[in-house]
Parts: structure tokens; sequence; C-alpha cells
């Protein structure tokens, strides 16, 4: 058996510390995301409650799209995927604190929409940068396909830990497992790319079917 010929998906660093990290995240979010509306409910939140803080996490997401490009251009890809694991993890000890804790809930879909904005926008940019001609769709289709495993297993084990544990043990193995999602990103040098960011380029015209997208 040819092994670079069935394996050569694994055969480029850059794109392989992406697949390790996405999967790691993926599992993470995967172990607790399908509870945290149950979580509020449990604490006494409404329905519209929840509702609100979804529509928040969109709103801050959307909003910190264009600081993470301007960001990415100066730090570099894989810094910026860095620096948002620091915002996911506030996220997740404003939940663990919650329960004894006032904390707002705008505040909470803050933290996890400056996160999603980071990441998202330097995740696909680095994927982009560094994945292969020719390759491109197959290895698209495998981090999918990591993302998806991750994320279909996870549950189970998160269910498992709630009702042999408890919640707050889950928060503390997902912390746990973000902090080790940046190992694989520290080990090959970053890119980045100085780019001159103009909100009026942005919005131009000729750009303005990207800028609704």
């Amino acid at each position: 058996m040819d092994f670079q010929k069935h394996f050569s998906l694994l055969q480029n660093k850059e794109v392989d510390e992406l697949y390790v990290n996405l999967g790691l995240r993926a599992f993470s979010f995967g172990l607790i995301s399908v509870f945290i509306p149950l979580f509020f409910l449990s604490l006494g939140y409404s329905l519209i409650d929840v509702f609100v803080f979804f529509g928040l996490f969109s709103f801050f997401h959307i909003i910190f799209i264009i600081p993470a490009a301007y960001l990415s251009s100066k730090w570099g890809f894989k810094h910026v995927i860095i620096a948002s694991q620091p915002f996911l993890i506030l996220f997740f000890v404003s939940l663990y604190l919650l329960e004894s804790s006032s904390i707002p809930l705008v505040l909470i879909s803050f933290f996890l929409g400056v996160y999603s904005a980071l990441f998202w926008f330097a995740f696909h940019a680095d994927f982009a940068e560094n994945s292969r001609d020719g390759e491109r769709g197959k290895e698209v289709a495998f981090a999918n396909i990591i993302s998806s495993v991750a994320s279909a297993v996870a549950p189970i084990i998160g269910a498992l830990v709630i009702v042999y544990l408890n919640f707050s043990y889950l928060l503390v193995f997902v912390i746990l497992i973000i902090l080790a999602s940046i190992i694989p990103l520290l080990l090959t040098e970053d890119k980045k790319d100085s780019v001159d960011f103009s909100l009026k380029k942005i919005f131009a015209n000729r750009n303005l079917n990207h800028s609704i997208g």
C-alpha cells in the first residue's frame, strides 16, 4: 500500500495542525453546546432570554469580523486563533460562575461573539492560505468530517459527565481541551500579510455583494 497516496491529506503540516485544532474545538463545543440552552432554563431564564442570548452572540460576531481581519493582517492567522481562546475560556468561566453570581447575558454573549469572529476569520484564512491547489476540496471535506465526527461523539460523553459528575466538571474539562487545542498551532511558523483595510473599500459598490454575504 502506498502510504503517501492514500494518506496524502496528512502530508501538509500547516493544514494538519488546523485539523487537530478544529477537531479539539468541535469536540469541546460538542461536549457542552447542546446543554447550554437547558442550563440557562434550569437557572430560571426564559426561552426569550435564550433567544436574546444567541441573537446578541450573532450581533457581536458580525461586529468583530472587521477587527478580526485587521488583527490577522498585523499578527498572523495563528496568533489570532490563539488570541481568540481566552474569550472562549471567559465564556465558559462565566457559565461556571453564573449559578452563584449575577453575570449579564450580554457580557457572556460578548465573550462568545468575539471568540467566534476572531477564530473563524483567522481559521478560514489560514486554511485557504495553506491548503494545496488540487487538494483543497478533499482537505475541506476532511476538515468537515473531523468536525462532524467530533461533534457527534462529544454530546454522549458530555451527557455522561453531567449525569455522573455535574455541569461544573464538564466546564472544567472543556477548558482543558481548549488549552490543549492551542499546542498544535505552536509547531509551525505563523504567516501574515500586511493589508490596508478600509471600511470604504469594503462597502464600495464593486464589493457590495461580498459585503452583504
